[in-house]
């Protein structure tokens, strides 16, 4: 059942666990309550629409507050300069550069709200795992071969 926990199977290491009566020690009590259920997640491809209709909104919905709020401006910033050179540009060369920029800020922000919320999942799971590691380093898993031997010899060295 460690070993499944090691491999983030905590549904099998869990349901493991809790087929087998012997389980006498708290800490391995312990370790039942992790089957998973409970690791924070945020969904990609809704951090990636959130940022698609509203720059900066995925990153916030990944818990990165302060990235979400500089891709906002950066986005909305750009975009106000390529609506100002639409209308006072007669060249349009301007225009062209900072739609080129916009359109090219607005896809990192996509793509960066992408990789926050893939990032909040990384970490999340993480920290649980960490949980789990500090249960199991409780856990004395070192026979004790004293005992083992005193039974075989009757106590007699």
């Amino acid at each position: 059942a460690l070993s499944y926990f090691k491999e983030n199977k905590f549904q099998t290491a869990t349901s493991y666990l809790s087929e087998y009566n012997f389980l006498n020690d708290n800490d391995i009590r312990a370790l039942l309550k992790y089957n998973s259920k409970i690791i924070a997640k945020r969904n990609r491809s809704l951090a990636t629409l959130l940022s698609a209709i509203i720059p900066g909104s995925g990153q916030i919905y990944a818990g990165r507050f302060g990235d979400g709020i500089y891709s906002f401006l950066t986005v909305i910033g750009s975009g106000l300069i390529t609506k100002y050179y639409l209308k006072n540009d007669d060249s349009k060369i301007k225009f062209g550069i900072f739609s080129f920029l916009t359109l090219f800020f607005w896809s990192g922000n996509i793509y960066g709200a992408n990789i926050a919320a893939r990032d909040y999942n990384n970490f999340q799971l993480l920290k649980y795992q960490n949980e789990i590691d500090n249960i199991i380093n409780k856990i004395n898993l070192v026979p004790n071969y004293n005992q083992k031997y005193e039974k075989l010899s009757g106590g007699k060295e």
